[in-house]
C-alpha cells in the first residue's frame, strides 16, 4: 500500500521542511490531503491549512489545528488576522492558479514583518522537457511538470520574477533533483546548472520593506 503522505529525501517537500523553523504559526496554502501537515504539526505552534477541495481537507483535518475551504482565486481580505503568521507555505500550488502574483500580493498582509514565505515551483525548462520539445513533443500528463491542471509554467528567471514582483525578497534558494540513485558527486554537479537539471525551485523569501 502506498503511503500518500511519504516525503522523499531530496524532494521539494523535503527541502521545504528544511526551511521551516520550530514553534511558528504556519499557514499551508493549498494543503491538499495534509502531506506536509503530517510533518509540520510535530513542531509548529499553530498550523492552519487551506484548500479548495473538501475531500482533501477531510483527509488533512487530523494534522492541522484548523482547515478552511477556500478558493484561492477569490478575495482573501477577511480570512485571517493581519500580520498573524510567521510562515506561509505555497507548496506546488502557484502553478495551478490563473493569477499567482495576485495571490502572493494578497497574502503579504497576513505575514508578520519578520516572517517569511516558502514556495516550491516546477521548472518547465527541465532538460527532459527541452529534449521532448526538440522532438516536437509537449504532452500534458496527470502529474509532474506538465500536469494538465497547471495554468502557469516557470523557468528559474520567471519564478524569481514572480516572487520579486509580488513584494518579496528571496533570501535562500534550494533545488530538487530527480533520481534517487544519483551519487552525491553527480548531484552536486547537476546543481551547478539548476536552469537545466532542477526539477523544482524552492524559495524562502521575506517581505520587502
Amino acid at each position: 500500500m502506498i503511503d500518500n503522505y511519504q516525503i522523499v529525501k531530496g524532494s521539494a517537500h523535503h527541502k521545504i521542511l528544511e526551511f521551516v523553523e520550530k514553534n511558528k504559526k504556519i499557514l499551508d496554502v493549498g494543503c491538499g490531503n495534509g502531506r506536509l501537515g503530517r510533518y509540520l504539526n510535530k513542531s509548529s505552534k499553530e498550523l492552519v491549512g487551506i484548500d479548495i477541495s473538501r475531500k482533501a481537507l477531510d483527509e488533512a483535518k487530523p494534522f492541522y489545528d484548523k482547515v478552511l475551504l477556500i478558493n484561492l482565486e477569490k478575495n482573501l481580505n477577511d480570512q485571517f488576522q493581519i500580520k498573524y503568521f510567521d510562515i506561509i507555505i505555497f507548496a506546488d500550488i502557484l502553478e495551478h492558479l490563473k493569477y499567482p502574483q495576485k495571490l502572493l500580493i494578497s497574502m503579504r498582509k497576513f505575514l508578520k514583518d519578520d516572517g517569511y514565505i516558502i514556495t516550491s515551483i516546477p521548472n518547465v525548462a527541465f532538460y527532459r522537457n527541452r529534449l521532448n520539445l526538440l522532438l516536437g513533443k509537449w504532452d500534458y500528463k496527470k502529474e509532474g511538470i506538465l500536469n494538465i491542471d497547471h495554468y502557469k509554467f516557470f523557468t528559474l528567471k520567471t519564478a524569481k520574477d514572480l516572487i520579486n514582483k509580488s513584494g518579496f525578497r528571496i533570501i535562500s534558494t534550494k533545488y530538487s533533483i530527480t533520481g534517487s540513485k544519483l551519487t552525491d558527486m553527480l548531484r552536486g554537479f547537476l546543481l551547478k546548472f539548476p536552469n537545466l537539471f532542477a526539477y523544482q525551485f524552492i524559495f524562502k523569501a521575506k517581505k520587502k520593506t
